[in-house]
């Protein structure tokens, strides 16, 4: 790979691309098949070459198999396929004692209030989703933010 490479927040730019922890990005061929996908990481890995086998640390794609982010950048370029980021369904914000995470759904702008309470022994004792427009939330429309809403913690 001859393109520029150069670390940023949470990341590291590759040519005019970058790519953060926690992306999920496929491979996907001429046909709209995903060949591999994972999310990005950084860590240690093997380097895999057996005799004298060596770890190494740098940004990682977990998936179907563990392999380099060039790497995997490198055999889907080679194979003609495309890389896709999985879309990130909210935008988050994170304030406040009590947490309160703001989420703007990236399809319509409508957004959502997660509140987190906590008991004495700092456990998430209750978990409250709002939409600001004051319209009902629904069952799914709950659990995606809630998703969301862990996704962003796990990072």
């Amino acid at each position: 790979m001859t393109e520029d490479i150069e670390l940023v927040k949470d990341g590291v730019r590759i040519g005019t691309e970058t790519y953060r922890i926690g992306d999920v990005i496929k491979a996907v061929d001429k046909y709209g098949n995903v060949e591999y996908e994972g999310r990005v990481e950084f860590g240690k890995y093997l380097d895999g070459e057996g005799y004298g086998t060596l770890f190494h640390l740098g940004f990682i794609v977990r998936g179907s198999w563990e392999q380099t982010l060039i790497d995997f950048l490198d055999d889907a370029k080679s194979k003609g396929w495309k890389i896709v980021k999985e879309e990130k369904k909210f935008d988050i914000k994170e304030g406040g004692v009590t947490k309160y995470y703001t989420l703007t759904r990236k399809s319509d702008g409508r957004e959502f209030t997660c509140t987190q309470f906590y008991d004495a022994n700092l456990d998430t004792s209750n978990e409250v989703v709002e939409a600001h427009d004051g319209k009902p939330v629904t069952k799914e429309e709950e659990e995606a933010v809630k998703k969301a809403v862990r996704e962003f913690l796990e990072r």
